[in-house]
């Protein structure tokens, strides 16, 4: 999985278009 939204974001990507895609 790339970027599941469903889990935790990592650190560094908290804000990153791929873990929250907006």
């Amino acid at each position: 999985v790339d970027a599941d939204p469903t889990a935790p974001p990592a650190p560094g990507l908290e804000r990153s278009p791929l873990s929250e895609p907006v």
